[in-house]
């Protein structure tokens, strides 16, 4: 009788030790993806930020690059005016002299 007594009390104590077990390890499993997926987030956040600044500086970088496009095909225009207006000048100064 005392032998059954002690196979059960085992039993149940074997029992008791691995659902506490289980429980300590289900609620460290949980802890960590709930820390995994808190730091995915601020990732993604991080993540969002770095490409909408991304787009900001993409954008000034397409204005300034078409300001500048602009501005040599003006220089480029206003130089051959000038050279023509030059070369006119002196044409017309050669034929009066």
């Amino acid at each position: 009788m005392d032998f059954v007594v002690l196979i059960g009390s085992a039993s149940l104590i074997t029992w008791w030790w691995s659902a506490v077990h289980w429980r300590s390890r289900a609620k460290a499993q949980a802890h960590a993806w709930r820390r995994d997926r808190a730091e995915m987030l601020a990732r993604m956040s991080h993540m969002q930020d770095v490409a909408s600044r991304a787009r900001v500086h993409t954008a000034q970088v397409t204005k300034a690059t078409a300001e500048w496009s602009a501005g040599y095909k003006q220089g480029c225009s206003d130089m051959i005016r000038a050279m023509a207006a030059l070369q006119a000048g002196l044409m017309s100064q050669h034929d009066t002299e």
